[in-house]
């Protein structure tokens, strides 16, 4: 059972079937790139049969030969460019997709698992101020927040038994839920996780693509998710 299921009293949710690969949203800051001979173009988003590039002018139809750059790791792949909509370009990766299938499973599961998250029937603690509202997959993949007149007050989201906390006013802080800890019945927050202090630029990235990810959030919404997490 998980820490939001145990804390609100949710009941779980069965994950969202896909139909086709799931497309992951990833940051300008990240640094993904794929690169030509003649140019890098910046990624917007990737799954393992295409992706999506950034860029300021018209490329030609056609076929691009070049290396993808995902962190420390890159594999040369072929694309087929299938349209391009002012400065995001669409391409089909040409091949076998099983190396970059392999390579986003291992750089990007926990957003892969955002793209699955649904959302449910939430509740919060009596007497605190707010909408609850709750996102969930399988494998304590969740995000909680509470909204009162459109302004988000607070999020809590875990991931891999990792816990980030940020509320108005307040600096995001991290912390993490011990295998055992997990397994047992919570009776307060606190007393569930163990917090570790300010949240650190890896978590905090990792967080933000794990918020453009979840299907169903409204844009003024995410983006305020967003902006507590920089604060």
């Amino acid at each position: 059972m998980s820490f939001w299921h145990r804390l609100f009293g949710k009941a779980a949710a069965a994950p969202a079937v896909l139909n086709r690969s799931p497309r992951i949203r990833l940051l300008l800051a990240d640094g993904a790139r794929f690169e030509t001979e003649a140019r890098a173009f910046p990624l917007l988003n990737i799954s393992d049969t295409g992706l999506g590039l950034y860029a300021e002018n018209d490329i030609p139809a056609g076929n691009l030969s070049g290396v993808l750059h995902l962190g420390d790791i890159s594999l040369p792949i072929e694309l087929e460019i299938v349209r391009q909509t002012g400065t995001l370009v669409g391409a089909r990766i040409v091949g076998n997709p099983g190396v970059l299938r392999a390579t986003l499973r291992q750089l990007f599961l926990e957003e892969l698992r955002a793209t699955e998250m649904n959302e449910v029937s939430a509740r919060a603690d009596e007497g605190e101020p707010g909408t609850p509202r709750w996102f969930y997959a399988a494998g304590n993949y969740e995000l909680f927040f509470l909204e009162e007149n459109g302004q988000v007050l607070r999020l809590e989201m875990e991931w891999s038994g990792r816990v980030v906390s940020a509320r108005k006013g307040e600096a995001p802080r991290s912390g993490h839920l011990p295998k055992e800890t997990r397994d047992k019945p919570g009776h307060a927050k606190a007393t569930l996780v163990e917090w570790e202090g300010p949240i650190s630029e890896e978590e905090r990235a990792k967080a933000i693509r794990i918020l453009e990810n979840v299907p169903g959030l409204e844009p003024a919404v995410r983006g305020q998710l967003v902006a507590l997490l920089r604060r």
